[in-house]
């Protein structure tokens, strides 16, 4: 069975511009990272996306759309070129 057959959403195709925040910690420090990404496909339980910020599977982020924000947490991460391709489940 396919990943894509198993999920419980389907996922729909996207090329939205989205905004992506989450915190780092930094020599000690914790730090607020603002960013934009590209949602690549989406479905209520989670999206596929491209950004430019170094994401690690377990972090927390926020995945906002205009008004709409959504807390999700990072699955697995690609690296590739100069950006990361993440899969989020929203929680």
């Amino acid at each position: 069975m396919k990943k894509a057959d198993a999920r419980k959403h389907a996922r729909q195709p996207s090329s939205e511009e989205i905004q992506v925040s989450l915190q780092i910690l930094d020599l000690r420090e914790t730090k607020q990272v603002r960013s934009q990404a590209t949602a690549i496909d989406i479905s209520p339980a989670g999206a596929r996306i491209k950004t430019q910020v170094a994401l690690e599977p377990g972090q927390v982020i926020w995945f906002s759309r205009g008004i709409e924000m959504q807390l999700s947490m990072v699955k697995w991460v690609v690296h590739e070129d100069s950006y990361y391709f993440a899969g989020l489940m929203h929680v």
